[in-house]
């Protein structure tokens, strides 16, 4: 019986034994298949590990202050604390017993990280009026000074004013609307370094002007007056901010304002149709919704009336299926569909609380999702038990694939475009198909545009001009006449019905021209649109051509293409950690960080102009390591015994 007894022991602890191998062997497969994305990368910020990896828990460790990690159950938080050097940092994850280590490198506050970070209000922009100038840049606690200087071909149109406190735009000379460098040169930790600003002086620009401005180019400010068209996210308290869109005050376009700050008194006073105006605040593109960034300023402008936003539908249809540039300024305003087919209809209604599109209309080979938005729950309340919401949703049932409707709501665009409607009776079902063979003049005067952007590409004049150039752009394209206006006066372009003239300045001159689509059927105008297209010309400088030149990278441990062209060349002028081959700069990583310095220098027409950019190249953390040899063992009978 004690012989039996031993031999089932011995069993279950074999049997144990080969689980628990198994249980091992797959957790280290897990471990080995990871790859972490900041592997041997320079981290600026904080970024999120996971608490699983396949079927494992995992646990995580970091041997440095310049990580923090904090459990949060579902996942890692790795919160990124830097210091006045780079730190090497080591991550590690278990299961268990078993183990894997990341490198990982926290990169320097130093004065290139704080300039980086520096945004200029006035980048890119068109300045029409003096401005104030930031004598300081404060980021995460540490604070560098900045002074302002402005190149001496610059200073008849821009220039500092004694105290470095105001950059003043000379507007009479601004006639050509020279396009302008201004430099600041950040001063921390002893160290510093320069980066150059590009604007344009000139008038101020009109309203659509400033509508096309804004969508067609990122990170730019302007000044946003209009009507709020609906609120997105309702104004809290804990961070004094809201959502809101916005139509421009004379019905041309729409904003959606992403988190705008507002101070209580006037946060109580935003609803559907007052007037406001908002300011500080740049724009970005959010996956093709072009919205501004969180902070600026709102005010509601209450000596302006308010309206009925439903007032002022735009007529949708002929932008969309056309593809004309205008389709995009109407996101986030009121729009309207009139009679388009539904292609397909969602399976099921959106989940609460979420964004989803309930169907798909399709009309003249365009489709448009109709959806509900988590990004209107200041119009109503994503969620179960609110009436407008389940109504919306409820449209998953009651429209069916092939049924004509009409949709009015908020045009947004994720990826696409898409009518979001605020009430259930935005939604109409009924009305008739276009016959097959409908001709949709948005399509004619996408036709027309492309002939003009062909006709500019075919004279040169879709690139910067240099020298004295004459040429004309066409009036009719299969019927749709073109009308060109320039949008300030100029002594750089000049225009005469359809012929432009071009003579080059001194300093670049950036003009924009407007051009009108009209589709006519018969005497009646059946739908006009604009497009803009910009005319730029200069006589060249060296140091036009070195302030255009692409900045390289503050730190990388890769290859990278440096920006050159037939007058600059680069060379390494200290450090051993980058050659240059041709235009590539070739990165070679040692067992330490590098600090490497490259030298660009422009030579033209009888001027040379050089600057220099400090490179860091982080060490390689496997510099020298010799991989073990394994020898397979030879062939042969082998017993294993416990």
């Amino acid at each position: 019986m004690k012989k039996i007894t031993l031999v089932l022991l011995a069993v279950i602890f074999v049997l144990s034994c080969v689980g628990l191998a198994a249980c091992n062997k797959g957790a280290q497969e897990a471990l080995d298949s990871y790859l972490l994305e900041q592997d041997n990368q320079v981290v600026e910020a904080d970024f999120v590990l996971p608490a699983t990896i396949g079927e494992y828990e995992v646990e995580w460790s970091s041997n440095s202050e310049a990580i923090k990690l904090t459990d949060r159950g579902e996942d890692y938080l790795a919160e990124i604390n830097m210091g006045d050097k780079l730190a090497e940092v080591t991550l590690t994850v278990s299961i268990g017993k078993l183990s894997k280590t990341f490198v990982v490198r926290v990169a320097a506050f130093d004065v290139y990280y704080l300039a980086d970070r520096y945004i200029f209000p006035q980048d890119s922009a068109t300045v029409s009026a003096d401005f104030e100038l930031d004598s300081s840049f404060t980021y995460e606690g540490k604070t560098a000074t900045i002074t302002w200087s402005v190149l001496d071909a610059y200073q008849q149109y821009i220039s500092i004013s004694s105290d470095g406190t105001k950059c003043i735009v000379n507007t009479d000379a601004a006639s050509t609307n020279p396009a302008v460098r201004i430099q600041a040169t950040f001063s921390y930790g002893g160290k510093t370094t320069t980066k150059s600003y590009r604007m344009t002086t000139g008038v101020p620009m009109s309203d659509l002007e400033e509508i096309d401005y804004w969508y067609n180019n990122t990170g730019v400010s302007i000044e946003i007056k209009g009507y709020v068209v609906a609120i997105g996210e309702a104004w809290t308290e804990q961070y004094g901010n809201m959502c809101v869109y916005v139509v421009d005050e004379d019905f041309l376009g729409g904003f959606y304002v992403y988190r705008v700050k507002a101070d209580k008194e006037n946060a109580d006073k935003v609803k559907p149709g007052v007037h406001v105006t908002i300011t500080g605040t740049t724009n970005t593109n959010y996956n093709g919704l072009i919205e501004t960034n969180s902070g600026g300023n709102l005010v509601v402008d209450e000596d302006i009336q308010a309206i009925d936003v439903r007032d002022h539908i735009y007529a949708y249809d002929q932008d969309i299926i056309g593809g004309v540039p205008a389709a995009i300024y109407q996101q986030s305003r009121l729009v309207s569909l009139t009679n388009w087919e539904v292609k397909s209809v969602a399976k099921s209604a959106p989940d609460a609380g979420s964004t989803g599109t309930l169907f798909t209309l399709t009309k003249g080979g365009v489709d448009v999702t109709v959806a509900v938005s988590k990004y209107l729950a200041g119009e109503y309340l994503t969620q179960e038990g609110d009436a407008t919401w389940e109504g919306l949703c409820a449209l998953v049932g009651t429209v069916k694939k092939g049924n004509i409707v009409s949709v009015t709501g908020i045009l947004g665009n994720y990826n696409g475009a898409q009518i979001m409607p605020l009430e259930v009776s935005d939604v109409v079902v009924g009305g008739t198909k276009d016959p097959d063979g409908t001709k949709y003049p948005g399509k004619d005067a996408k036709a027309a545009i492309d002939a003009v952007a062909e006709a500019l590409a075919a004279e040169g004049a879709d690139k910067r001009i240099t020298a004295e150039k004459t040429f004309t752009l066409p009036t009719d394209v299969n019927g749709v006449t073109v009308k060109y206006e320039l949008c300030s006066n100029s002594t750089a372009v000049t225009l005469e019905g359809n012929t432009f003239k071009v003579v080059p300045p001194e300093n670049e001159a950036r003009v924009n021209v407007k051009a009108t689509f009209t589709v006519k059927d018969g005497e009646k105008v059946v739908y006009e649109t604009v497009d803009f297209f910009r005319i730029s010309t200069v006589v060249l400088t060296a140091d036009i051509i070195l302030d255009e030149l692409q900045t390289p990278p503050t730190s990388t441990g890769k290859d990278f293409e440096l920006d050159s062209n037939e007058y600059a060349t680069w060379e390494v002028v200290e450090g051993t950690g980058i050659t240059i081959e041709g235009n590539t700069a070739k990165v070679s990583r040692t067992g330490e960080d590098q600090q490497v310095t490259l030298k660009v220098t422009v030579v033209y027409n009888g001027e040379t102009r050089t600057r220099n950019f400090r490179i860091s190249v982080p060490a390689n953390p496997y510099y020298g390591y010799v991989p073990e040899v394994v020898t397979t063992p030879a062939a042969g009978t082998y017993k294993l015994f416990l």
